[in-house]
């Protein structure tokens, strides 16, 4: 028997919709309608257990898929060694109706790695949540449902991260705040201890004429050792490019080794059609019927979904899933995922 493992420790709420066949129970005062649902396409969200892998609820057999871990390529088991739980992954898979899955690729890129720039604070009047920054990224984790690795360090997490740690953190970004709600967090190091070894994506801004820096969530940028030839899958540097740059952290600046063009994996949803399975933040939060999840456009039918489009706001996590239709996700599941405060391990 498969142990599946959670990190998020969750309320479910699943309520899935089909054109061809309908079912309601009835459950209290809430009415639940449940069918399947089953496509191939694009699934994005974080990972809760292994096994084969478990990505938004479904087991997605990978032994034939081909994977892509921080740019490296890999393939079979050597590919899910490489992975976590709580890394936010994008697969190519079809999803069956009975809750299984053939994956064919498994894509994976952290956040952001490098130092914590202050000590990180707790938000609020809620001692579960803090809020930090690394490498000018704002990043908040929460101490029920941020998924800390210690292989490294076994006494790394919530209670004991600190300023000058390097650390990987991927998550999913707040459009509206710019932030990144973290799923994941690895301690790679210290700057104490020499560990200044950085990764960073974001927009070029403030593009010097001779283009040898420029800033990217208002970090400067040299890359007087990266010459146009080395650029990888870019031409040349402009305003506005979406990159992934890496290299050393020095004195608040980074001394780029490596600039590679990068497209926003939120951008290559919208030009999509077909299945798209989605978790993610609440951003342009216009009704309960219209919203985007990770800046994708999203249409819930409410009269399908009356519980669920109460609890939809800025800033909820949820996942979709549905038919992307003249880049507009068209919903036929939607689970509202909770703080986990309530809830017990699922094993």
């Amino acid at each position: 028997m498969i142990v599946f493992l959670k990190y998020f420790n969750r309320i479910r709420r699943v309520l899935l919709v089909s054109a061809l066949s309908l079912s309601v129970l009835s459950c209290g005062s809430e009415t639940i309608v449940a069918a399947g649902i089953s496509g191939t396409g694009i699934v994005f969200g974080s990972i809760t257990g292994f096994g084969s892998i478990f990505v938004n609820g479904v087991e997605y057999e990978i032994d034939d898929a081909n994977f892509d871990v921080d740019g490296k390529p890999f393939s079979g088991l050597e590919g899910q060694s490489n992975l976590q739980i709580g890394m936010v992954v994008k697969l190519k898979a079809t999803t069956y109706d009975n809750g299984t899955g053939l994956a064919t690729s498994v894509m994976y890129d952290d956040a952001v790695e490098g130092p914590v720039a202050e000590e990180p604070v707790v938000s609020g009047s809620n001692n579960n949540i803090k809020d930090f920054s690394v490498l000018g990224q704002s990043v908040r984790i929460n101490k029920l449902t941020t998924r800390f690795n210690i292989e490294s360090d076994p006494g790394f997490g919530f209670d004991s991260i600190s300023i000058d740690d390097v650390v990987e953190v991927s998550g999913f970004v707040d459009i509206q705040t710019n932030q990144i709600i973290a799923t994941h967090v690895e301690k790679k190091g210290s700057l104490l201890n020499g560990d200044n070894e950085v990764q960073l994506h974001g927009v070029i801004e403030n593009l010097s004429d001779d283009k040898v820096s420029f800033r990217i969530n208002g970090i400067l940028i040299n890359r007087s050792e990266v010459t146009d030839n080395d650029l990888e899958d870019i031409d040349t540097l402009a305003v506005g490019l979406y990159v992934e740059v890496k290299g050393v952290y020095q004195g608040g600046v980074i001394f780029a080794t490596n600039i590679e063009g990068e497209d926003d994996d939120r951008a290559e949803i919208p030009n999509y059609e077909g299945y798209i399975s989605l978790e993610g933040i609440v951003s342009n939060f216009t009704s309960s019927s219209v919203f985007s999840v990770n800046g994708v456009t999203v249409f819930l039918d409410t009269g399908l979904f009356p519980v669920e489009a109460q609890q939809v706001a800025d800033g909820v996590l949820l996942e979709v899933d549905g038919e992307m239709q003249s880049g507009i996700l068209q919903v036929s599941k939607i689970e509202i995922e909770s703080d986990g405060s309530d809830d017990h391990d699922d094993h």
